[in-house]
Formats: structure tokens, sequence, C-alpha cells
């Protein structure tokens, strides 16, 4: 036994373990097996689906595999209890909510146990950080609910949601979904993860606990199987799901024609960005946190290290003494550092990866301190000498790996970041204030830390946007638009001819031909020739999001100076206003008032999107421990828009206006039957100070066309307003992963074409976290 001075001498730790009684007792007390719960009770447990002790790989109890009709009881039961949460004054709501989140609280220590069991997540990582993140997610949404008469003011419920969970930190992704949809008026069908899903089935009994009702939250395990069972139902109105890119655009693609609303929290690349100025220290004790969390709050992430090369050698070797001092062992001991892997899977798919790297020249590090010899463990890996085109930089690798890329200057580091695959989250370390917002404004993922690693603050923070993906606005339905057939027995228009006239399209910044050298006539509601347009096609849709790729200085314009060249915009057609009426009497008929209307409302949308560009920017809050959270609106990026085939120009002013005034670069589809509308606006732009590209219109049949947007993989987002066939442009645009939104009815465009949905579905959230 070693006496004092060595002990002195080594000051190794002690063991410390958290006994797991509680845990035990509450699966013990359930027989072991677990049914669903369902409208506010168990029902009988199923096929059992073993959930396993991943630190000792024996089974710890079973859930039941979920069918159909387990499935389909779960979701007549949350539609049931739809209507009556939503009636709901918001501050019962918020009362329930408070309640639940008092339940979290009370039940901290069986929920970190729980999670440290089914996830191998070291306990004090679940008990100081998952537990107090969740209760304060809950009680966030609480605070937003007392608010919600008035603060969503004309939005209402999307409905019933299915959430589909990860197995990582599954406490507080569970949290972070289903309590801003409650706070919205929504009620839950959660279908966790087969690997952890006891922490969501004792989340489900603390909310009758806490007072809301049957139904409200439903939860139904199972496999892969019972997901694409319960997104496929028709009665669910929104889906909201952790997963790869795979996993998201299968449920898109099951969803297609639904007019589902998606919350998606992607798994990708976590890049932590090192330049030579930067405090090595703090970074290789943040770099080594992410690298903990690879296992448990960041979950499947891919880790990538990109080192400037003058500070390459003295990080490494900081970071790889850092990690020979780790301690692996029993998760639920607190002196714990390293836990096992999740799944057993997770074990193989890395030692292929390994194989595969060093196949490819990369070196492999790992140190050298011993595993548990059951379980399902894997030690941290380093791969350096990466190929920028290598498997290990392409992939996601995921799991307790860290590739290394280096670097020569910021511009190389940008280059390095848009290689990377679903960048989603991004940590910038320097001392240079100009260089970190520079990168951090330029790197192309939804959050970003400056000098720290934060998981607290992002992408955990529910804020206003998170609420409002679970609502949506009060549109005021109008009768639908005639039919093809019927506006052809109406309006008997001369039948479509070649005409030696060639109508042209408006991309880059110029009047082109179009690429078939074909127009289409254009006639008035009597049947009389007003002219012709270019009939677009696929090509001409391509040379136009080239055109607004390349006009990327719109993006980058400061607001107030994208402000004032739309008002000069707005000021331009308002002295026009009288021949913009004439013209658009004699193309969509109707009353010379109704035109007149039409114009003066269009204007005005101009001009107050305007406004609100000059207004926009963002949000900015303390942190705890000091430091600032900037919650950023950003561009979507090139936004594709197909208008209505009604309201030729109010219709696409409205749509126009928003995406163009926050910076988005924009591809038009103008009206199919009445297209003359939007060319008399577009033509203005020539002689403005609009950049080149930053709008293109592109004229012919809304389905063929909005079918090439929606399948370009350069096309940020899509508004679809045609109508026609919804379920295949949400197919397509499915399979590139790109932002939709589809008017899935005709809109009253005099009362609903403006207001905050459409500034909201403008722009993309990006978290900034500045470090003390």
């Amino acid at each position: 036994m070693p006496g004092l001075p060595e002990r002195f001498a080594n000051l190794d730790y002690g063991p410390v373990p958290e006994a797991a009684t509680p845990a035990f007792e509450w699966i013990a007390a359930h027989g072991g097996t677990f049914g669903h719960w369902i409208g506010g009770a168990w029902t009988p447990p199923g096929e059992p689906l073993p959930v396993f002790n991943p630190a000792t790989a024996q089974p710890l109890a079973a859930v039941s595999r979920g069918e159909t009709a387990n499935v389909m009881r779960a979701v007549e039961a949350a539609a049931a209890a739809q209507p009556g949460w939503q009636a709901l004054a918001s501050s019962q709501r918020a009362h329930l909510l408070t309640a639940l989140a008092h339940q979290l609280q009370q039940h901290g220590l069986l929920f970190a146990l729980l999670e440290t069991l089914t996830t191998g997540q070291p306990v004090r990582e679940s008990r100081e950080r998952a537990v107090p993140l969740a209760v304060h997610q809950v009680a966030t949404a609480a605070r937003w609910a007392q608010l919600g008469e008035r603060a969503f003011a004309g939005w209402e419920a999307v409905g019933v949601v299915a959430q589909l969970d990860s197995w990582s930190w599954p406490l507080v992704t569970l949290a972070g979904k289903v309590a801003p949809a409650l706070a919205a008026g929504c009620t839950v069908v959660l279908k966790p993860s087969p690997q952890a899903p006891l922490t969501a089935l004792l989340f489900a009994t603390l909310t009758a606990r806490a007072g809301l009702p049957p139904g409200v939250v439903n939860v139904v395990t199972g496999d892969d199987q019972t997901g694409t069972v319960l997104v496929r139902q028709s009665a669910v109105a929104g889906v909201a799901v952790s997963g790869s890119a795979t996993v998201m655009r299968q449920v898109r693609e099951a969803t297609a024609g639904r007019g589902t609303r998606f919350i998606l929290a992607p798994e990708g690349t976590l890049a932590v960005l090192v330049f030579a100025d930067a405090d090595l220290e703090s970074a290789v004790a943040e770099t080594v946190e992410a690298l903990l969390g690879s296992q448990g709050r960041f979950g499947r992430a891919s880790l990538r290290l990109l080192l400037q090369e003058s500070c390459a050698g003295p990080f490494l070797t900081q970071l790889r003494a850092r990690l020979e001092r780790l301690r692996p062992g029993d998760p639920l001991d607190l002196t714990t550092d390293w836990g096992p892997l999740a799944a057993p899977g997770q074990r193989e798919r890395l030692q292929r990866l390994c194989h595969r790297g060093v196949a490819e020249g990369a070196t492999l590090w790992q140190p050298a301190w011993v595993l548990p010899a059951e379980g399902w463990w894997f030690p941290p890996t380093l791969f350096t000498n990466v190929a920028p085109t290598g498997t290990l930089a392409r992939d996601l690798t995921g799991g307790p790996s860290l590739v290394v890329l280096t670097f020569r200057t910021p511009e190389e580091a940008m280059t390095l970041t848009t290689t990377l695959p679903s960048l989603h989250a991004t940590s910038i370390w320097t001392e240079n204030g100009s260089t970190a917002l520079a990168v951090a404004h330029q790197v192309q993922a939804s959050t970003v830390w400056v000098n720290v690693v934060d998981q607290l603050a992002a992408p955990h923070l529910i804020d206003r946007p998170v609420l409002l993906d679970y609502l949506r606005p009060r549109w005021r339905r109008v009768s639908p638009p005639p039919t093809a057939t019927q506006q052809q027995a109406q309006h008997a228009p001369a039948p479509q001819r070649r005409d030696d006239q060639t109508g042209w399209l408006f991309i880059g910044g110029s009047q082109v031909r179009p690429a078939s050298g074909m127009s289409r006539p254009v006639v008035t509601p009597a049947g009389r020739l007003l002219g012709t347009v270019g009939a677009g096609g696929p090509q001409d849709i391509q040379r136009a999001v080239a055109a607004a790729r390349a006009a990327a200085p719109w993006s980058q314009l400061p607001a107030a100076r994208r402000a004032h060249l739309l008002e000069a915009l707005a000021e331009q057609l308002a002295a026009r206003a009288t021949e913009l009426t004439r013209s658009l009497l004699r193309q969509n008929g109707g009353s010379a008032r109704q035109a007149r209307r039409e114009v003066e409302l269009g204007l005005q949308r101009l001009f107050r999107a305007a406004a609100w560009a000059a207004q926009g920017g963002g949000q900015v809050q303390e942190t705890p421990g000091g430091g600032l959270l900037l919650a950023l609106s950003e561009p979507v990026g090139v936004l594709g828009i197909v208008c209505p085939p009604e309201r030729p120009l109010l219709a696409f002013l409205s749509l126009l206006a928003p995406a163009l005034a926050l910076g988005n670069r924009v591809v038009v589809v103008p009206s199919e039957r009445h297209p003359l509308a939007a060319l008399d606006v577009v033509r203005l732009f020539q002689s403005s100070d609009l950049p080149a590209g930053a709008v293109n219109l592109v004229t012919g049949e809304s389905g063929p066309l909005a079918a090439a947007l929606a399948a370009h993989a350069d096309v940020d987002g899509l508004w679809y307003f045609a109508g026609g066939d919804i379920a295949a442009v949400e197919q397509l645009a499915a399979s590139t992963r790109k932002r939709l939104w589809t008017g899935d009815h005709p809109f009253a465009w005099e009362r609903d074409g403006e207001g905050e949905a459409f500034l909201y579905l403008a722009t993309r959230r990006k978290h900034l976290r500045i470090a003390p």
C-alpha cells in the first residue's frame, strides 16, 4: 500500500461511485418491461425491444416495439387532445409547464441515472449539465407560453407534432422539442431512440403528475420502422427530427404533399478553428470538452480541428498530453471522464474508419490507457496528415474521433469549411476581434462560438423563432382560383401559336432570350393578344440560379444600404403608378379601382419591406458566466419563388419584397397567366443600383420551372404558390434538403400578404456566442 509521500506524488483519484439504486428500483417497479404511454396511461407491453447498458453490454430493461396500431392510437389521442390544449388560456399552459419543470427538477437524479445507464454518458455530465438544461428549457417555454396571446397574436398551433429523437443527450433534446411545442399549443407523439428510451418514458409519466391533460404528450417506443409509420400518419401536421441528412430526407419524402411543417436538428460537423494568436491552453481544454461531448451532448457530431500551420505543432503536443490524462471507467463514477459508446454498431464503424484512414495515408494516434474489457468502448482518436480530399475529411466520421486539417490564412480556413460535410457548428479561437467576427459572419453554420465551445447557450436556446417553428399564421382562406379548364372556358383565349416576336427573360441584370428561343402568348381575359413572353425552361433556371449565386454582394450589404436601395426602387415604381395601373387593368381585367388598389398595396409592401430590412439584424443577450449571445438573422441564400396565378402584381411584390429586403438573391417565376405585371416591374431593375443577379425572372409554365428550382442543388429555399402537384415539388425539394414553403391554399393577398411570417421564412438563424 503506498505511503503518504507516494500519495502526494501521484495525487491519484479514488472512486466516487453514484448509487444507481433509484434507477433500478424504478425499472423494477415496472417489471423491467415497459409499454407505450398513450392518452395519459400505460399500454400493455408488446413485442420486447431490449435496452442495454453500454458500459457492460448487459440488458437493462425492455420496451415495446411500436406497431402500426400503437402509432395510430397515439396520434388519435394527440389529435383528440389538441383542440382543448390549444383552447386553454396561454397563462394556463404556462402554469402547467412550470409545474412540469418542477417535476423534472425533483426527479433530476433519477433522470441523470437513466441517461447515464442507457447512453454511457458520465453521470457528472448528466447530473450537472443535462438535467439543469432540460429544466431550464421547460421553464423558458413556460415563460413564452405566458406571453403567448400577446407575443404571438395572429399565429396558431401547427397541430399534432411527431418527434423523432436520437440517443445523444436524450433528455435535453426531448425537452428542447416537447417544451416549445406544448407552449405553442401543439400536442406531441414522441418516438425516442431505441438505445435510450427510458428518459422519455419517465418524462411522459411526469406530465401526468404535473397536471397536463391526457393525450397532450404520448410516447411510442420502437425502431426506425416505428418512426416511419408515425410520420406517415395523415393527422401529423409537423415533424421534429434529430438525425442524419439521410434520415431527414427520408422523412420529408415520406410526408411530401401534406404541407407538413418540419423542425430539423441535423447531425453534422462541429469545426474548431484555431488561429496562431489564440490562447492555446484554453483552446486545447475546450477541444477536449468537445471530444468528450461527442459521446453525449454533441451526439454523433463529426469533429474537425482546423489549425493554423504556425501553431499546429504546439497545439497537438498539448492536446495529446491532455487526452493521456483523461480517466476512462465506470460512467457512474463521478471521477470518470470517458465513458463507452452508446451502441455496438458505432464501434465497428469507427474501427473500419480507422483502417480506411490509415490506408489513405493518415496518421492515427490514441492514448495509451487501457479500456474496460466489457461494454462498448472506444478511445479518443486523433487523425493527422489527412488529405483534404480523403475519406476522413469528406465523410461524417462521428464518435470520439478528431480529424486535423491545417491552413495558412483566414481565407484558406473559410475554403476548408466549405468542404466539410454538413457543417452545423463552429468554434473560432483567436485574440483578434476583427478576425473572429469576419469568420463568424462568413462561416455557413447555424451555431458559432468565439473562444468557447458552449453547449449551454446554443443550439439548445428556446427563443421566439423556436416557438414560431411550432406555429403557423392564421391565414384567411379564400375561394380557389379557377382551374385551367375553367379559365379557358371563361376567357376563351385565342389558340396559342408560334409568334415571330421572341419574349425576353430577366437574368443577371439584363434581358436575355430563353434558351429554347420560344415565346408564349399572353392574352387578356377577353382573349385578345397582349404580347409574348419567353418560354423559359430548365436551362434558363440554371442560368438564373448561377447569376443569383454570383450576386453574393447583395447579401453582404449592410441592412441600411439594402433598405435605401429598395426605397429608391419603390419610389421609381410609385412615379409610374398610373402606368402600372393601366397595364394591370389591360392584363387582368376587373375594375380600375381594383387595379389601382393592387398597385397601391404592392408599393406599400415594398416600402414596408425596406423598413424591416433597416430594423433587422438580430438580438443580443447576456449569458450565464458573462459573455454575449447574438441571435442573428441571415438570409436563406438563393431563394426560388413561384408566384400564384391570381393577383399578378400584388402577389409578386408581396413575395419578392421581404425576400429581397432580408438579403436573399431571388429567382422568380411570375404568374403563368399574367406575367407582364412582373415584367413591368423588373424592367426598372436595369436602371436601379441593385447588383446584377440579385433579382432574376423566368417566365413560362409554373410546374416545370418549379420542378427545376426544387431539384437544383444551389437553390437554398423555395416558396411555391402556384398550386398543382405540390407533392412532386416537395419530393424534389426533399432530395436537395432545401427549405420549402408551399401555399397549400389560396391567400387573401390584400390582408395576409405581409407580416412576420414572411420575414421569418426569408431568414435563417445563427447563434453567435462570444466568451467574456
